[in-house]
This record gives C-alpha cells, sequence and structure tokens, in this order.
C-alpha cells in the first residue's frame, strides 16, 4: 500500500511538474545518427541519418516530420531505404528533460537491384530531448516501424542527434 501511494504521489508530481525551460521555439529542426535494425527482405543492421521538424502547438503537443536514410543489405544485394513519416507526439517538461511518445504513417520506399518498392508504414517510437541551450538540445529516440499494413516487414530505429529552435517570429 505504501509503495503504491509513493508511485501515485510521483506520478502525480511529474504530470504537474512547471517546465524549468519555457518552450522557446515553436519549431526545432535536428538531425541524428541511427542504428537501423531491419527486417525486410533479409535481415541486419546498417546504419542511417534522420533528419526531422517539429512543429510545437502546445507546451506538450507536437506535430513532427522526419525522413530516415539507410543502406541495407537485403537477400537481393545493397538496396537504399528512405522513409518519411509525421507523427503526432506528447511529451512532458522535467526540467532540461522532454521525455515524448508518438506515433504516426508515412511510406517507405526501398530501391533495390532489380525495382522499388513503396510502401505504407506505421509508427511509434519514444525518446528524450535534453536542453544544452534554449535552443540547443541533445535527441535520443527509439522508433519502431511497420511496412504495408499486414507488418510484412519491420525496422527499429535508435538514433541519436542534435536539435535546433527556431527564434519565434
Amino acid at each position: 500500500m505504501r509503495a503504491r501511494s509513493v508511485i501515485l504521489s510521483l506520478a502525480f508530481m511529474l504530470a504537474s511538474s512547471a517546465s524549468a525551460f519555457a518552450q522557446s521555439s515553436a519549431w526545432d529542426i535536428g538531425i541524428s545518427a541511427a542504428k537501423v535494425d531491419f527486417d525486410l527482405s533479409g535481415t541486419g543492421s546498417a546504419a542511417g541519418v534522420a533528419v526531422r521538424a517539429v512543429r510545437h502547438l502546445t507546451p506538450h503537443v507536437g506535430v513532427e516530420a522526419r525522413g530516415l536514410f539507410a543502406r541495407p543489405e537485403l537477400q537481393s544485394g545493397p538496396a537504399s531505404l528512405w522513409a518519411p513519416d509525421g507523427q503526432i507526439q506528447y511529451r512532458w517538461q522535467i526540467g532540461r528533460f522532454s521525455p515524448y511518445v508518438g506515433g504516426g504513417v508515412g511510406f517507405a520506399v526501398i530501391k533495390k537491384t532489380f525495382g522499388t518498392d513503396w510502401d505504407w508504414t506505421s509508427t511509434v517510437g519514444g525518446g528524450t530531448t535534453i536542453r544544452l541551450t534554449d535552443n540547443v538540445a541533445l535527441i535520443g529516440e527509439l522508433r519502431l516501424r511497420g511496412f504495408q499494413w499486414d507488418y510484412a516487414g519491420s525496422t527499429g530505429e535508435w538514433s541519436v542527434g542534435l536539435t535546433w529552435g527556431l527564434p519565434r517570429l
């Protein structure tokens, strides 16, 4: 009973905590290096790069447009993967930390030696940003992507990078 009270008190404290760092920008842009684990026409890992733009609608809700590029080695040989997606994200403000969760949809283009596949995707992800200054933050994230509506393939991405807050106009 005591442990439950402590957990509930901590949850209410975190949910209601005021931000120590005010949201100083309406937009963040960023770039991240990613490790992409894939299960497509073959399984393995590949390095990737992700670029993102986040529009903060409220201090807690944002809309993100993000694109991933990677070069996986499939059973048929080397391929290029380009996967843009959009997510709705909810974030908490805890001092310099802003953990978040999100979900969304997008598509993927997989260019292989003998053709190109276009697939719808759905994504879920979570991570955190750590404010280094008012306009610069370190970001770390895990994002899972399912290919096609029946999840015929998937990727899991671990990424780390930097984001920059654009000044309000």
